[in-house]
This record gives C-alpha cells, structure tokens and sequence, in this order.
C-alpha cells in the first residue's frame, strides 16, 4: 500500500470512489469483516466453515450492505486485473453467502473510478460449468430463474430459458 505522499492507483481510486460512497472501504480487512459479518449471522463459532469458504481474495475495496443483506467487492481493473483464477474464488464466495440468503455483487472499475460495470456472476458460473457455449439468454433471467438452471436436465434448458424469458417480458409489460 502507498504511502499517502506516494499513493498507488488503487488507493487513489478508492479514495476518490469514497467520495461517492463513503460506505466504501480498502480491501485490506474483508476477510475479518467477513468473519465478523458471518460469525454474527450464524450465531457462533464458525472455525470449521470459515477453514474451508473464507474469501480467498483480497478486494480493491468492498461495501457491507446489512439493510440490504449484500457484499459488494469492487476492483480496480488496471491496478488488478480480474483473472479467471479470481473470478472462481468470487463465485464460491459468492455460493457460501447465498447459503446466508446475501448477495454478493461484483463490481469493476478502471483505475480513474470510471466504466463502472456489474460482473453477472451466475452467467460466469454457469459459463465455466457449462459444456457448451454460454447462453445470452441467461443474462434475461432473474437470479432466482438462473439459479434454477443448475438443477434441469440439459434437454429441458432450452424450453425453461424460453418460459421465463416470456414470463419476464409479460411481468414488465404495462397495461
């Protein structure tokens, strides 16, 4: 980390992110506030679990939403870019929070805090455990719609995928 003479990008992202936000913080410490966050969900000593899904990252800077049950994890694309290798370690984090019924956002940004953009984490789940190539239909999909993907036989994707696209399209129609 810079000193605050000699700043990195990160910091001065993050610096600069936080006049935004000012809920945002430095990545340094995600893993105590998770512990934190998660000992308090539980309701108790969490040693066992915390040995085997602990965040194995260390974001640019993160946001707890406790109103709102969501972790977001913020990186600074230039500083860090977002390797594959990261992206399956989100996306188990991301699987362990959803056990609590938290969301975890992914969130990615150039190191000047612009082209600010959400990564569909379930899209890339579903992209590197699929056998085939991704399906753009899934990005219409709700979360609670795409989740269900993982449990249907790969002859009945096509016509789940096409039954909730319709039923999306008619919820959001106006009458």
């Amino acid at each position: 980390m810079g000193s605050s003479e000699n700043p990195t990008w990160s910091d001065l992202t993050v610096r600069m992110l936080r006049s935004f936000n000012p809920e945002i913080r430095g990545g340094r410490g995600f893993a105590k506030e998770m512990r934190k966050l998660l000992t308090e969900l539980e309701g108790g000593d969490i040693s066992r679990e915390w040995k085997y899904h602990r965040p194995r990252f260390i974001p640019d800077a993160f946001v707890i939403k406790e109103d709102e049950e969501e972790v977001w994890v913020i990186e600074i694309e230039d500083t860090h870019p977002l390797t594959t290798e990261k992206l399956r370690r989100l996306i188990d984090f991301y699987w362990w929070l959803d056990g609590y019924c938290w969301d975890l956002r992914v969130f990615t940004a150039n190191r000047y805090g612009q082209n600010k953009s959400e990564i569909p984490l379930f899209a890339y789940h579903y992209a590197l455990h699929s056998s085939g190539e991704p399906d753009p239909r899934i990005s219409q999909l709700t979360d609670h719609q795409a989740m269900s993907l993982i449990d249907l036989a790969e002859g009945e994707v096509d016509a789940y995928l096409d039954r909730c696209i319709q039923e999306n399209k008619a919820a959001n129609t106006v009458t």
